[in-house]
């Protein structure tokens, strides 16, 4: 099988694919558009390809391609890897995956795994427990403001202790406001910028993306049902660590999709933040 990068005719068909899976009930073109605007940001242009496997010269197994970084090291994230049902059964999704992290040689690879996680353990990938939480709104301080563009290198470098997760950047950000409405806000307990939030609002919630912060565990958890309640709706849902539950967050183990990690050296124990890293 040959492996390389999609033209924009086989991303076409690739989509074709997936469109009745992840195509957010939008039209045919409206898809196409959307991951067409998506590619062509800064971050996007540079960070988000894809990869098709082709046997005869024709496409039977393909795969979203994103080149991250964990701590400043090279990672390779895999999403959407899809093969036609005429075409499964002979190996060709897991070819893919392996052709793909042998051309990059990234030291780690990730995905998120929607399927049984054997079978990407059987190709080298550890899953890593995640956690969703939730939380009601209640009326309080709120110890956050809208974070500005020139303030979002700072503040996102900021991150929960032992936290694993692709490094951010403001341009990874405007990428991903580009796949749906995410606002940053910044943390300011005392004024200063000291932690932020990654939020989508929605009708009913608040959806928690990502946050990180360096102190005041209990006035940030309390601030962002403050934060939701200044929002108008009843509660936050989303990806968190575990710690959110000791500030009165309901939380359970996030069974599909699971976030799974290739590369040595791996840390054992680790908090896992958040869904839309790319």
């Amino acid at each position: 099988m040959v492996i390389r990068e999609a033209t924009e005719p086989e991303i076409r068909t690739v989509l074709g694919w997936t469109h009745a899976l992840w195509g957010d009930n939008r039209p045919f073109e409206g898809y196409v558009e959307r991951i067409a605007k998506q590619m062509a940001t800064r971050w996007g242009r540079t960070g988000y390809h894809f990869a098709v496997g082709l046997v005869g010269g024709q496409p039977v197994t393909a795969c979203k391609r994103y080149r991250l970084r964990f701590g400043g090291v090279p990672t390779v994230g895999f999403g959407a890897v899809f093969t036609p049902e005429e075409h499964r059964g002979k190996g060709h999704a897991a070819e893919l995956i392996s052709g793909v992290m042998a051309q990059e040689r990234a030291p780690y690879a990730l995905l998120y795994s929607d399927i049984d996680p054997l079978y990407y353990i059987r190709l080298g990938f550890q899953p890593y427990p995640a956690y969703w939480v939730t939380a009601t709104a209640e009326a309080g301080p709120v110890p956050f403001r809208p974070l500005a563009p020139y303030e979002r290198a700072e503040a996102l470098a900021i991150q929960l202790p032992g936290e694993f997760r692709p490094d951010r950047s403001p341009d990874y950000w405007d990428y991903l406001h580009e796949r749906s409405p995410v606002e940053l806000y910044a943390f300011v307990p005392d004024g200063t910028i000291r932690g932020w939030v990654a939020f989508e609002q929605e009708e009913d919630q608040l959806w928690l993306a990502a946050a990180g912060y360096d102190a005041e565990p209990e006035q940030f958890w309390q601030g962002l049902r403050a934060l939701t309640a200044q929002h108008g709706v009843p509660k936050i849902n989303g990806w968190g660590p575990r710690v959110a539950a000791d500030h009165g967050y309901a939380y359970e183990v996030v069974k599909s999709p699971v976030p799974m990690i290739a590369g040595e050296n791996l840390p054992k124990a680790v908090t896992w933040w958040g869904l839309d890293h790319f």
